[in-house]
């Protein structure tokens, strides 16, 4: 089972994952969804500036979070990757499942991530999960697979037609930085496309995201993650309804490729035409 955060548009310090609940404790009562097993969210600590995540257990059977995997890892002390939890939230439960902090807090900060579960009838003693995998709502297994840039397929075009410059709202970017978002779509969809792009006080881009839907079926999705100064991006196609295919590109030339729509090329328009 994977739960995921859309990036969170912040750049932090130091993660201090809560293996086995050590120091985990109940929190205030947060309003759960049966719809949704695990909830999530977060709190920023005074004493800290940094911000601890909680999640909440909407299920009536325990539910182990074996991994927090961190996708964006800028200005944190943590390294993107899987890092081990095994943490059992009790049925109804809140808890603490970590704490991230900014490294710099002169400088922004910018992380996301998401969690590797296992749902049971009783507590157990988690195996060793396998690493480059997501666990899918419906207990599917899907591995994150590493390629060539070169060689991926997106199932959604990196169409530019209906564009326009949207409105976003990033918290806590340093001074001079800018967040910019160009949509694209049709009469019927108009938001079937979503660049994000984050630039630094020189307007040089550092974070990537492109998010489109086939405009015309509504049927296939593509999802692009980059981040630009690591060097590193999670790509998602999901066809038809059908189980996503992740993959994982890293390199210098990620920003120039093709098959990811020339993320250089749509960075530079986002900031011509909406950076003004």
């Amino acid at each position: 089972m994977r739960y995921a955060v859309s990036f969170f548009t912040m750049r932090s310090t130091m993660l201090a994952l809560l293996a086995c609940g050590a120091g985990a404790g109940a929190v205030r009562a947060q309003g759960g969804n049966p719809a949704v097993p695990l909830s999530t969210w977060d709190v920023m600590e005074a004493d800290s500036g940094g911000r601890a995540v909680y999640v909440r257990n909407n299920t009536k059977q325990p539910i182990t979070i074996e991994a927090v995997v961190i996708t964006r890892c800028e200005n944190i002390r943590q390294n993107c990757g899987e890092h081990p939890a095994n943490l059992v939230v009790p049925p109804g439960k809140s808890m603490i499942a970590f704490r991230i902090e900014r490294l710099d807090r002169h400088q922004g900060w910018s992380w996301s991530y998401n969690f590797r579960t296992k749902r049971e009838a009783m507590p157990v003693t988690m195996e060793p999960a396998p690493t480059g995998v997501i666990v899918g709502p419906d207990g599917s297994r899907n591995s994150i697979v590493s390629i060539s840039v070169d060689s991926f397929h997106a199932a959604v075009p990196a169409f530019t037609s209906g564009a326009a410059c949207g409105n976003i709202r990033v918290p806590d970017l340093p001074e001079g930085h800018k967040a910019l978002l160009m949509i694209f779509g049709t009469a019927d969809h108009p938001v079937a496309r979503r660049v994000m792009v984050r630039y630094d006080a020189n307007g040089n881009a550092y974070d990537y995201a492109d998010v489109r839907r086939d405009p015309v079926t509504d049927s296939a999705e593509t999802s692009i993650t980059l981040d630009l100064v690591r060097q590193t991006g999670f790509l998602r196609n999901t066809r038809g309804g059908g189980t996503p295919e992740w993959f994982r590109v890293t390199g210098g030339s990620l920003v120039h490729a093709e098959s990811l729509g020339r993320p250089d090329s749509m960075s530079a328009r986002v900031l011509k035409e909406c950076g003004k």
